[in-house]
């Protein structure tokens, strides 16, 4: 029997001495079996390097209860997102919300150099303005965009949660709708199934739920069978992730270099320098795990899932 802490928990920093703005960090690390984590890493915050350091610094002198196998410790992976607020937060300001609804309506006529003005215009303050905003670059790239930054937008909007917290209910939902359509289309299952389970809770109406059933249910064959599918990958700093949906996989470089793979797994941590001519598997006995692969900013490649 496995026992392990939950992969997504929740910790909330109110108030740090050296925080002098509001935001979010999600750290993706692994706990060893005395419960110190380690090989910590960002995968996704409002942006403030800041606030990443303070998460990363908090969480290392940290002591996790570890995960079990029989009764005994052994290294796990965790998720935690660490919130920073100065007070009470009362939702978007007033210049943030005409700003906001500026852009959109210069988004709806085509008016892209009124847009990219209202852009400049959208000063974020709070949580709850950098969710609008992921909303608003999204819109923004629908009209000039790429399908990979409107993706990025609907993700900064969903905030990493459960429930709508930032958002309300409705458009919350249909965030979480169109990401997990979007995900669909860039083959990114695991994050897709992800959201469905999320889209369950979050009041999604009988009739496209039904409609959507299918889809999940053709995801959990493709999860099991024997046929490969790619997923465009690009370095943009150092580092690229994803949460593996098969046991196989092999990445093929276009571009650029990658030097080394990493494995964060429900059960252990793998890491080894990437060999372009192998292809990796996962054991079953290490559950789900979320890779990262270390290289040069700018590398292209596929990453084929097998």
């Amino acid at each position: 029997m496995v026992s392990a802490g939950s992969r997504l928990a929740g910790g909330k920093c109110d108030a740090y001495p050296s925080v002098n703005t509001e935001g979010w960090v999600v750290l993706n690390f692994m706990v060893d079996a005395s419960g110190k984590p380690f090989e910590v890493a960002v995968t996704q915050s409002t942006g403030s390097k800041q606030l990443e350091s303070v998460a990363t610094r908090t969480l290392e002198r940290t002591t996790f209860e570890p995960g079990t196998v029989n009764g005994k410790p052994i290294e796990s992976t965790l998720v935690m997102k660490f919130k920073f607020a100065n007070g009470p937060s009362t939702g978007p300001q007033p210049d943030f919300i005409k700003a906001y609804k500026l852009l959109q309506e210069a988004i709806k006529s085509g008016d892209r150099a009124a847009a990219d003005a209202a852009l400049k215009e959208l000063t974020i303050s709070n949580p709850y303005e950098d969710a609008y905003f992921g909303v608003a670059t999204f819109s923004y790239a629908v009209k000039w965009g790429t399908r990979a930054e409107q993706l990025a937008g609907l993700k900064r909007a969903i905030a990493n949660e459960t429930v709508a917290y930032y958002l309300p209910a409705a458009l919350f939902r249909t965030v979480l709708l169109t990401c997990f359509r979007l995900e669909l289309q860039d083959r990114e299952y695991a994050e897709a199934i992800t959201i469905w389970k999320i889209l369950q809770k979050a009041g999604l109406d009988a009739k496209t739920a039904a409609s959507l059933k299918p889809v999940v249910d053709q995801l959990e064959k493709i999860r099991s069978d024997n046929n490969a599918y790619e997923v465009t990958g690009a370095i943009s700093e150092t580092s690229w992730y994803l949460l593996l949906f098969k046991r196989h996989f092999r990445a093929v470089i276009s571009e650029g270099h990658i030097s080394e793979v990493k494995l964060r797994c429900d059960t252990r941590f793998l890491h080894f320098a990437f060999d372009p001519t192998l292809q990796y598997e996962v054991s079953s006995k290490d559950g789900e795990c979320f890779l990262e692969l270390d290289g040069a900013p700018g590398t292209q490649f596929k990453l084929i899932q097998f």
